[in-house]
């Protein structure tokens, strides 16, 4: 990947999620400004996304500085695309 926007329709999520892993914007897809703001948000105090588990990136069950490097990852290597549990809050 170069980093480009992907536009949601691209991300194939099998098990049929409403929200789009990673689109902390909301904008229908993911790319650099979605990691950014999400990273933002877990280290610096920026607002949160309307979906916390969308920033869950590896399907962990945990909100860390993996999920943003594994969105990275996604859109700049050609890793694995965003995992998409569903969407819940995490405390």
């Amino acid at each position: 990947g170069d980093g480009a926007f992907i536009p949601a329709a691209e991300l194939d999520y099998p098990d049929g999620n409403t929200f789009v892993s990673m689109d902390f914007d909301s904008s229908g897809g993911v790319d650099i400004s979605d990691i950014s703001r999400m990273l933002n948000w877990m280290f610096l105090g920026g607002s949160s996304p309307a979906c916390q588990d969308a920033m869950d990136f590896n399907a962990d069950e945990r909100l860390n500085i993996a999920d943003g490097i594994s969105g990275l990852n996604y859109l700049f290597l050609g890793g694995p695309p965003p995992a998409g549990i569903g969407c819940k809050s995490y405390s």
